[in-house]
């Protein structure tokens, strides 16, 4: 099973306007795609993070400081913590578009996440 965080914008008449679901757990798409997953998820404060550890080390590998090698491995554990805390990242894109977080769901798929949110609140 997986879990999910369900967070849910509403209008202004307090009714339900939109739902979305984030998957909680390592996200590959992030730790493959880096700088255009936050692109693409318009998460501006971390690609701006990104760019300019980036741009730092890459100064400090053209003035020597470090080898290629470490440069490596410090690009890769920066991607590796992003896919980490993917859903934390994608929960804090949406909370600063107006969304609320309101449970934690267990289900097989994103659909079956969706029911069960649904019968909790018939509940």
């Amino acid at each position: 099973m997986k879990l999910y965080s369900a967070l849910i914008k509403k209008d202004q008449k307090d009714d339900l306007f939109d739902l979305m679901l984030v998957r909680e757990g390592f996200h590959f798409s992030a730790l493959f795609f880096g700088i255009f997953w936050l692109c693409y998820h318009r998460i501006w404060l971390a690609l701006l993070v990104q760019i300019v550890v980036s741009a730092l080390l890459f100064f400090c590998f053209s003035s020597g400081y470090i080898s290629h090698p470490q440069l490596l491995v410090m690009n890769v554990t920066l991607l590796m913590i992003y896919a980490f805390n993917a859903d934390r990242l994608l929960e804090y894109s949406f909370k600063k578009r107006g969304y609320e977080f309101v449970a934690m769901i267990a289900g097989n798929s994103e659909l079956d996440a969706r029911v069960r949110l649904g019968e909790g609140v018939r509940n």
